[in-house]
C-alpha cells in the first residue's frame, strides 16, 4: 500500500489493473506501476503510472505493483 514518489515514469495511461500488470511484464524496464484507489482490486479502468523506478511511500488512498525488477 502506498503511491511512487514523482519521476521515473515511462508511461501514464487509463486501463484495468490486468492489463497494467501484463503491460509491466512485458516491459523490461518496468519495475512496477501506481494507481490511486482506496480498494486494490477495481474493475474499471484507472489511471496507471509505470515506473522505472520504485520510490514507495505508504499512502492509505494509492497502490504501488512491483515487478520484482530492481531487487538485488
Amino acid at each position: 500500500r502506498g503511491h511512487c514518489l514523482a519521476g521515473d515514469d515511462i508511461l501514464e495511461a487509463v486501463m484495468t489493473i490486468p492489463e497494467a500488470i501484463e503491460w509491466a511484464k512485458r516491459n523490461k524496464q518496468c519495475y512496477g506501476f501506481t494507481y490511486n484507489s482506496v480498494p486494490r482490486d477495481i474493475q474499471d479502468p484507472t489511471r496507471i503510472w509505470f515506473k522505472s523506478k520504485l520510490n514507495v511511500l505508504y499512502n492509505e488512498d494509492w497502490w504501488t505493483y512491483s515487478t520484482g525488477l530492481g531487487m538485488d
